[in-house]
C-alpha cells in the first residue's frame, strides 16, 4: 500500500481533513461498506502510518481476507478517488475566485441565465480592476465568456458586442502573459539571477496562435463588420491547416458567418452562397457549431433555412441526414418535419407545406412561431378568396399578441408587421412594397418579400385567380 497514490496523499492530510474526509465518506450512502471500512481502518492509525499495519497483503489478511489482493487494489482506487473529491470540492471553497466562477458556471448551466449574467456582469467588473499582471484574472473573465458565447445563454443574441468582449478577453489574456513575462525576466535580471544575453533567443510567442494573435486580433477586435479584406484573411486562415485554439476557431467561424449571412441578405451572390455552405460544412465536421456533443435546434434550422434561401435544397437534405441526430433529441422529429416545411415551401410545394403543418403538432415554441410564418407566408402567395386571408391575417395576429411574453421584442413586432404588409397588399390600389418595408425596422421574411410578390403574381397567372 506505501507505494500506491492513496498512501501519498493520506500521508499530506491534515488532522482537520481526515476529519472532513471521513464525514464526506460517512455521509455517502452509494459508497460500499468495505470502502468506509477501509477508510476507518487507515483513519485509525493516521497518527503512525509508517507502520507495518499498512502493507498491502498485512491489510488483506487481517481485514479483507475474502478479498482477493486485485479486489483490494480496486477499492483503494475507488477510496483515492473519493479523498481527491473531498479535497477539491475544499480546494474550492476555499478559493474565493473559482468559488465564483463556479456560482456563475452553475447558474449558467442549468438555464438560469439571468442570475448568471448578473453574477458575470458583477465579476468581470470586479476582476478588471485587479493587478495587470495576475494572470488569473485574465483566465476567469476569459472563462465566463467563454461559457456565455459558447452554451445556450441567449445572451450571445441579445447582446450584439459578447462577441467583441470575448475578443477583447483573448487580448487581455495575451497582453498579460506579455506583461508577466516581462515582469518576471526584469525581476530575474535585476537579481542577478539569470543573464539578459541568455533570453535573447527566447520568447514567450512561441507558437502559431501567440505569433499571429495580433493579426487576428486587428481583423476582429471593436468591429461589429468585417470589410471583405478581414473576410477574407479569416477564412483562409480558418480553412488552413494551422494549429488553431478552438475558442479561437469559433470566434473567427462566427465572424465570418455574421459578414456572409449579412451579405446575402443584400445580394444572391452565388461565391458567397457557396462560402456559407462550405462555413456550415466545416463548422459542423470540426465541432464548431456543437456545445456538448449537440447542435442547437435553432442553430440548426437557422442553417437549413440559409441553405433554403439559397435554392440549395439538395444540400439541406444532406445536411439534414448527416447531422439531424446530434440535435437535442426532444426536437429531433420536430426539427426534420421542420425542414421539410422550409425546403417544401421553398420548392413551391404549397400543399405539402400546409399539410406539415396542420397534421403535425409543434410543441417547440420557436417551431410553432415559424409554422405561422410559413402557413402565413404560404396563404399569401395562393389565396383565392380575400375573406378567407383576411381570416388567416386576423389569426395570425392574435397568436403573436397571445404569446408576446415568450418571444423577443424583435420577433414579435416582426411578425406584425408582415402581416401589415401582407394586409397593405390586398387593400393598397397602389401597392410599394418598397414603401411598405420603408416603415419598419423588424420584418419577418423581409428579404424574402420580394420573391413572395414575383410568387404571388406567378401562382394568380397560372391558376387563373381573378379576385
Amino acid at each position: 500500500m506505501k507505494k500506491s497514490k492513496l498512501y501519498q496523499l493520506i500521508c499530506v492530510l491534515s488532522p482537520q481533513e481526515w476529519n472532513e474526509i471521513k464525514h464526506f465518506i460517512q455521509t455517502r450512502k452509494s459508497i460500499t461498506p468495505q470502502v468506509k471500512q477501509l477508510y476507518q481502518y487507515l483513519y485509525q492509525r493516521r497518527r503512525n502510518l509508517n507502520t507495518s499495519a499498512l502493507a498491502i497483503d498485512t491489510v488483506r489478511t487481517n481485514h479483507f481476507d475474502d478479498m482477493s489482493r486485485k479486489n483490494l487494489q480496486n477499492m483503494m482506487s475507488k477510496l483515492c478517488k473519493l479523498v481527491e473529491e473531498c479535497l477539491i470540492l475544499n480546494q474550492v471553497r476555499k478559493d474565493d475566485i473559482e468559488y465564483e466562477f463556479q456560482q456563475f458556471k452553475l447558474y449558467n448551466d442549468r438555464g438560469l441565465f439571468k442570475l448568471a449574467n448578473r453574477k458575470a456582469e458583477a465579476l468581470i467588473q470586479k476582476w478588471q480592476n485587479c493587478s495587470q499582471i495576475d494572470r488569473v484574472y485574465f483566465e476567469y473573465i476569459l472563462k465566463i465568456n467563454h461559457h456565455q458565447f459558447f452554451s445556450y445563454n441567449p445572451i450571445k443574441i441579445e447582446k450584439k458586442h459578447l462577441i467583441i468582449e470575448l475578443n477583447q478577453a483573448l487580448f487581455d489574456q495575451y497582453i498579460g502573459n506579455k506583461r508577466l513575462y516581462n515582469y518576471a525576466t526584469k525581476t530575474a535580471i535585476s537579481t542577478k539571477r539569470i543573464d539578459k544575453k541568455e533570453l535573447l533567443d527566447f520568447d514567450i510567442s512561441s507558437n502559431y496562435l501567440n505569433d499571429n494573435y495580433f493579426k487576428i486580433v486587428n481583423h476582429l477586435n471593436e468591429k461589429e463588420d468585417l470589410n471583405s479584406e478581414s473576410f477574407d484573411y479569416l477564412y483562409n486562415e480558418l480553412n488552413g491547416k494551422r494549429d488553431i485554439n478552438k475558442e479561437l476557431k469559433v470566434i473567427m467561424f462566427t465572424h465570418c458567418e455574421i459578414y456572409l449571412r449579412k451579405n446575402l441578405g443584400r445580394t444572391l451572390d452565388n461565391t458567397l452562397g457557396l462560402k456559407i455552405l462550405e462555413l456550415y460544412e466545416y463548422g459542423a465536421k470540426n465541432k464548431l457549431l456543437t456545445y456538448k456533443d449537440s447542435i442547437g435546434t435553432n442553430k440548426f434550422q437557422s442553417i437549413i433555412q440559409a441553405a433554403c434561401y439559397l435554392n440549395q435544397f439538395e444540400w439541406a437534405e444532406s445536411f439534414l441526414s448527416k447531422y439531424g441526430d446530434i440535435i437535442a433529441k426532444d426536437h429531433i422529429q420536430e426539427s426534420k418535419l421542420m425542414t421539410a416545411v422550409q425546403i417544401c415551401f421553398g420548392r413551391c410545394q404549397f400543399d405539402e407545406v400546409i399539410n406539415i403543418i396542420l397534421f403535425n403538432e409543434f410543441k417547440f415554441h420557436p417551431f410553432r412561431v415559424q409554422c405561422r410564418w410559413f402557413l402565413l407566408s404560404t396563404y399569401f402567395i395562393t389565396f383565392d378568396n380575400v375573406d378567407f386571408f383576411e381570416s388567416q391575417l386576423t389569426n395570425f395576429t392574435q397568436f403573436f399578441y397571445y404569446n408576446k411574453n415568450k418571444m423577443g421584442d424583435a420577433n414579435f413586432e416582426g411578425s406584425l408587421n408582415l402581416a401589415k404588409i401582407f394586409r397593405a397588399y390586398i387593400t393598397k390600389p397602389n401597392f410599394s412594397l418598397e414603401e411598405e418595408v420603408s416603415k419598419y425596422e423588424h420584418i419577418t421574411f423581409k428579404t424574402r418579400l420580394p420573391r413572395f410578390i414575383e410568387e404571388r403574381k406567378r401562382y394568380i397567372k397560372e391558376n387563373g385567380i381573378e379576385l
